[in-house]
């Protein structure tokens, strides 16, 4: 895959930008604070729609700007001429390939490949172990989108052993947290299970049987009140 051209506008401290690229390499020169990451990083998230510097995508739309737009002309070795367009709104992103309408990440992830080396990769070699499975965690779920059914599979499984009613997979969690140490920020795939009180001692066996981090997060929040009939239905469906 070729990135032909991409196109930019209100994007961090980007107005607007158009770029055309030819040839193998592409240098960008110029000062401090022109925007030449910027650029980098509108280009990475072409991947999984989702910034290697920042985990809120609100902060990549330029203050007092309702809307950020990133748009790429490609050319694939599958798909041939290629466009995409991607809107950041406040309430979210809008994804568009050849003028169509995108609405599952499922479909997106994996085909268009990019790869960043930054500063922050350093922490890969010296930091923990945790933060490389993490790193590899993040790195499947952007590139392969079988590993987001495997997200699916793990959720089934809570499901089909009866320790879990639903199980709603949230993706792209913004996650900041300390761990041996240091303060670090990541992404992450919220998994949300919805269960019983009497259950949930089976379901933290379960998540750490099958959880790939050394220290999952796994933490019980009641629920008051809600609808009769789907508290009921939540528990004929956990035993």
């Amino acid at each position: 895959m070729r990135l032909r051209q991409i196109t930019l506008r209100h994007f961090r401290n980007v107005g607007f930008a158009a770029l055309k690229f030819s040839g193998r390499q592409q240098f960008l020169v110029g000062g401090n604070g022109q925007g030449k990451t910027n650029l980098l990083e509108a280009a990475g998230f072409l991947t999984a729609l989702r910034s290697f510097r920042a985990t809120d995508s609100r902060l990549l739309i330029t203050h007092g700007q309702a809307v950020a737009a990133i748009a790429c002309e490609l050319e694939h070795e599958r798909r041939g001429d290629t466009a995409v367009t991607i809107k950041l709104h406040q309430r979210g992103k809008e994804l568009w390939c050849d003028q169509e309408r995108v609405v599952r990440l499922a479909d997106h992830l994996g085909q268009f490949p990019t790869v960043v080396f930054s500063a922050q990769d350093l922490q890969l070699v010296r930091g923990a172990p945790a933060l490389r499975r993490r790193w590899l965690d993040l790195t499947l779920a952007a590139m392969d989108a079988g590993y987001l059914r495997a997200l699916q599979t793990y959720g089934r499984a809570l499901v089909e052993r009866l320790l879990a009613a639903c199980v709603n997979i949230v993706p792209q969690v913004g996650s900041i947290y300390r761990w041996e140490g240091e303060i670090e920020e990541s992404e992450e795939w919220l998994l949300i299970v919805k269960t019983t009180r009497a259950a949930f001692e089976r379901v933290r066996e379960a998540i750490l049987e099958l959880h790939s981090y050394e220290v999952p997060e796994c933490i019980c929040v009641s629920i008051d009140d809600g609808s009769v009939a789907y508290l009921r239905w939540m528990g004929q469906s956990v035993k």
